[in-house]
């Protein structure tokens, strides 16, 4: 049986139940022996992002945190940066990993299966700076990580509709994902469906 974990790392909440504060990170687990628990896990290397998009690997039992903002007085500046946390090894901390391609805050993540049964992390949408409602991207990326070398970024095609601030209601859903809600730009659906092939 799987053991279900929540992580809170910072400003706000994402797959897995990730909240962000000032680069704090815990991890709650449910199923431990002293019962409901929080226990810290290495904090983000930056200190100050919100928005980004996390992501479980299972293969290497880590997580993958992608782009998100900094902001400086009323200035946003989107980020394109990644990292990985082994959470089989805390000690060594977040590492970097291959930038993400597009830089956006407020996108959403999320690790399904396909259509073999195997895990796939998938980062979509989000927004540019703090136009909410007018800057909404459909970009769709799968992050494919390798343990011997360089993690990649690859292109999927893109969502029907832009949307963003859908992080906490992007879940699996069969072989894909579903992405509910959220905002888009000029308005249009509130659901949308990924499927593999």
């Amino acid at each position: 049986m799987e053991q279900q974990q929540n992580v809170l790392c910072r400003s706000l909440f994402l797959t897995f139940n990730l909240l962000f504060l000032s680069g704090e990170c815990y991890v709650f687990d449910h199923q431990a022996s002293a019962g409901n628990q929080w226990t810290a896990l290495p904090s983000l290397p930056d200190g100050g992002r919100g928005g980004g998009g996390l992501g479980l690997i299972h293969e290497a039992n880590s997580l993958v945190y992608a782009g998100g903002a900094t902001r400086s007085g009323r200035d946003v500046n989107d980020k394109t940066d990644a990292w990985i946390l082994n959470l089989g090894n805390l000690n060594a901390g977040w590492s970097a990993t291959t930038n993400i391609p597009f830089a956006s805050n407020h996108l959403s993540a999320v690790t399904a299966k396909d259509g073999s049964g195997a895990w796939r992390t998938y980062f979509m949408g989000g927004q540019v700076k703090d136009q909410e409602g007018s800057s909404e991207n459909n970009y769709l990326y799968e992050f494919v990580y390798n343990p011997n070398g360089a993690d990649q970024w690859v292109k999927r095609a893109d969502m029907p509709i832009t949307r963003g601030h859908a992080s906490s209601s992007t879940r699996p859903y069969g072989c894909g994902f579903i992405i509910a809600g959220g905002t888009t730009n000029g308005g249009g659906q509130v659901c949308y469906v990924f499927h593999c092939s």
